[in-house]
């Protein structure tokens, strides 16, 4: 009877663990902060405007950009980098967790050193380069699934993590 009892105890609590899930698309049970998990070099995984994707073309563009998010707890940092962490910025935002952790607000600046390298990427995401709330589906250690609406367009991005940060804890 004991037996049974921590059976359906174990059953209980992974039913409200799944079901209290932050995230749209999981993971369900993280025990990692969000801040942990943002920081990283990150690569555009899946590109999609009003549901077409537009990853081929992004990926056929001559510049392949991608993202690093790092800084402390307390004052996150998104940069636009070439190829690696180490690359120069092409363009740096503040990023702020929102919405208990379910948003992200950032704007990346078009640094006029930067315009060749970078315009194609914010021609084909204006939404980069306003300051915009990114509702996020999936934050995992190597997943970050966002969406946002800019100009009556949804664009919807899957990012996959290249190489993990670690974070600063101050």
């Amino acid at each position: 009877m004991k037996k049974i009892n921590r059976f359906l105890l174990l059953v209980a609590v992974s039913f409200v663990a799944f079901a209290c899930s932050k995230y749209d698309d999981g993971p369900a049970l993280s025990f990692r902060s969000a801040e942990k998990r943002l920081s990283g070099l990150w690569e555009i995984q899946s590109l999609k405007i009003e549901s077409i994707d537009y990853h081929s073309a992004y990926m056929a563009d001559s510049v392949y950009l991608r993202f690093v998010i790092s800084g402390t707890k307390e004052q996150l940092y998104i940069y636009l980098v070439e190829e690696s962490k180490s690359s120069s910025h092409l363009s740096t935002s503040a990023l702020v967790l929102g919405d208990k952790n379910k948003t992200l607000i950032f704007g990346l600046p078009d640094y006029s050193m930067y315009t060749n390298i970078t315009a194609p990427l914010f021609e084909l995401v204006p939404a980069f380069n306003t300051e915009h709330t990114w509702d996020v589906s999936r934050l995992s250690m190597y997943d970050l699934w966002m969406s946002t609406t800019h100009n009556d367009s949804l664009y919807e991005l899957e990012f996959h993590k290249i190489e993990p940060y670690i974070l600063n804890q101050q």
